[in-house]
């Protein structure tokens, strides 16, 4: 009987074990490391932000041009008639984004960072 109590506490032991190394596996073992996420027509791309390059993203009305230079990204031209996803300048923060919607394009910045607060209510 005490045999049985053993293995009880055994795999009780090992079961939690598993259990924190899951959790620990898909919660603590992240970096920091920030992404560009970036969806179109023709595709969906993930980019480190530390990496410079250019991404041509095609879409119905042509092509979006992508820069991700400096630890940001901004689109440097669009086939849209008002350029506001140019005039948006580069971002460089999780949770932002700058879509070009006559081309269909969404670029976003993921990633776990600091959080900011945009502001407080009382």
């Amino acid at each position: 009987m005490q045999r049985v109590k053993v293995l009880d506490f055994l795999a009780f032991l090992i079961a939690i074990a598993v259990t924190g190394l899951i959790a620990f596996q898909a919660y603590g073992n992240q970096n920091d490391i920030l992404r560009v996420s970036i969806n179109g027509d023709s595709g969906e791309w993930l980019f480190p932000l530390e990496s410079d390059r250019t991404i041509e993203v095609e879409g119905p009305l042509g092509k979006t041009v992508v820069v991700i230079e400096d630890g940001a990204v901004r689109v440097s031209s669009s086939p849209c008639p008002e350029k506001t996803c140019v005039k948006s300048g580069p971002i460089s923060r999780p949770g932002r984004w700058i879509a070009c919607l006559p081309n269909r394009v969404i670029i976003a910045i993921t990633g776990r960072s600091e959080q900011e607060l945009d502001g407080l209510t009382f």
